[in-house]
């Protein structure tokens, strides 16, 4: 990620920031300041750990107990955007079929 970060100053003095771990809120307040988000994501352990990159493009809050955060995602391998649920108050945790995926680091 710091790679990102590092190429997209130099190239193009964009000022971006890398961030480890990301917390909920930050997340929350870089996208309400319409920065998207390039996210490292991690699932699995041990020979079914996997890595991923995504983009987190905006997020929704519906008022429910206990209170769901979702978050609008673009997968730079696909044509598509989805929501994702976020499963954890503390950071930005999603469940896709039987993977938990935890977002690792941000550059934005």
């Amino acid at each position: 990620m710091k790679d990102y970060r590092d190429f997209a100053n130099d190239k193009y003095n964009a000022g971006c920031v890398y961030v480890v771990p990301p917390s909920l809120l930050s997340v929350k307040t870089i996208i309400s300041n319409n920065k998207p988000i390039m996210g490292y994501w991690e699932s699995g352990t041990g020979s079914d750990f996997k890595t991923h990159a995504i983009l987190i493009t905006g997020y929704s809050y519906k008022g429910t107990v206990p209170a769901e955060d979702y978050y609008i995602v673009r997968n730079p391998w696909y044509t598509y955007a989805q929501w994702i649920g976020v499963t954890d108050s503390s950071s930005v945790v999603y469940v896709n079929g039987s993977r938990t995926w935890k977002l690792k680091s941000v550059v934005y």
